[in-house]
């Protein structure tokens, strides 16, 4: 409104015959503020273009990191219970859904935890590992520093999880007499025994933990991003738990084809099982993992939306600037025709001139950018704030745009009729 009302505001002054004769003789009295004006635009369409280019990268990164497990064929859903409930007729409920759901056609396994993987549950506990290796009491470190999740056997395996060593948790049934029992993952297995077999080992939670006061470690599994997509795998322990222990968990559910397919099946079973249990959040594991990156696909849409505003006008701009420049310097332009001059030199000088205005413009764009790149840095994942590939493509991409805004009205420049444009006076 502003950049519009000021030209209006100039127009209704008087003189303006004379600055329309002026118009007439090849000169413009705002183009420098004009020119001043499109390079800002590209400008701020640079620093746009490169966010939104880096934060594409960083997306398609995101969704093809590995997340630790095929969530390709699993369903997963969740099965209302109050805490303050009986927990053996939880623990009841639970054993006959594992059971039923586990004679569905199609169906590999079956299990559930406290909290899906990448789901922002950082649950932390402190243990202490028998046998550790020397380098841990070597750094200071009282106790060790893990996350934790609550299992059943049969998790893991629906998850689509990797084992390294040993086993996965006993059956639910049978964990009600056993000792307990746990799995870690890789990450802590490398950094808290310095890579050495810990199977067989016995964790000791520091506090009152799920596992009690000690479990045996039975497994290792490879690393899941149990915390969120976004973050590096870290120490976890998995605790094998009892019927009813955890009263409202997440089930996974593994099937051999389509896990679409499942989901009918699913819902119909968990209603002649537990009629009077809510069921909710049933999906595919995979449309699951994908929600987890809803706020990531929302920054890119959003800032992708900007920067393809802020082209749009920028490519605007330079293509009414150089219509402007073409439009007051007709005659001009029809003169040198006249002479003898080649159109595609009169076309290169008009090119030239948006060319230093585009660079320019980049250029300070370019500066935001790394001025920028702090902010920029906490948005992005698997790429660097300031990766020049990234930055090369954004900048290319709206130099295409610029020259496709440029050659048109430039094309035209070099068509004037030297007769035509001599005698209109303009």
């Amino acid at each position: 409104l502003a950049c519009g009302a000021l030209p209006a505001w100039r127009a209704t002054r008087r003189g303006i015959a004379a600055a329309v004769s002026r118009i007439g003789r090849g000169t413009s009295a705002d183009s420098r503020s004009q020119r001043a004006l499109v390079a800002g635009q590209i400008a701020i369409a640079t620093l746009l273009l490169c966010s939104t280019a880096l934060m594409l990268r960083s997306y398609y990164k995101l969704t093809h990191e590995d997340p630790g497990f095929d969530a390709a064929h699993s369903v997963t859903f969740h099965v209302g219970a109050a805490w303050e409930e009986d927990r053996a007729a939880v623990g009841r409920m639970q054993l006959a859904l594992v059971s039923a759901l586990a004679r569905i056609p199609g169906v590999t396994a079956v299990g559930f935890a406290n909290f899906l993987p990448a789901s922002n549950a950082t649950i932390r506990y402190q243990v202490d590992l028998e046998g550790a290796a020397p380098s841990l009491q070597g750094n200071g470190r009282d106790h060790l520093t893990v996350g934790e999740r609550s299992i059943t056997g049969g998790y893991l395996q629906a998850l689509g999880a990797r084992m390294v060593a040993g086993t996965t948790c006993p059956d639910l049934d049978v964990m009600r007499n056993t000792g307990p029992k746990a799995l870690v993952n890789r990450q802590f297995v490398a950094e808290y025994a310095g890579g050495q077999n810990v199977v067989g080992h016995l964790l000791r939670w520091t506090q009152e933990g799920p596992g009690g006061s000690a479990s045996e470690i039975v497994g290792v599994v490879d690393d899941i991003r149990e915390d969120n997509l976004r973050a590096a795998a870290v120490p976890y322990v998995y605790v094998c738990i009892t019927p009813g222990y955890w009263p409202d968990p997440e089930y996974a559910v593994r099937s051999r084809g389509n896990p679409r397919a499942l989901l009918g099946a699913v819902r119909a079973l968990v209603h002649d099982v537990a009629p009077t249990r809510a069921l909710f959040g049933l999906m595919t594991l995979q449309d699951d993992l994908d929600e987890t990156l809803g706020q990531t696909r929302l920054q890119t849409a959003v800032i992708a939306a900007f920067g393809v505003a802020a082209v749009g006008l920028a490519v605007i701009g330079l293509y009414g600037l150089v219509a402007l420049a073409v439009t007051t310097r007709r005659r001009e332009i029809g003169i040198r025709i006249a002479l003898g001059a080649e159109p595609r030199r009169v076309v290169w000088e008009v090119v030239a001139r948006v060319a230093w205005l585009l660079a320019g413009g980049a250029a300070v764009g370019l500066l935001l950018t790394l001025a920028a790149q702090r902010e920029l840095r906490t948005l992005v994942f698997g790429v660097a704030a300031l990766d020049p590939a990234t930055l090369a493509v954004a900048v290319l991409v709206l130099g295409i745009a610029a020259s496709i805004a440029t050659i048109l009205p430039a094309l035209r420049a070099a068509r004037i009729d030297p007769a035509s444009a001599m005698r209109d006076g303009g």
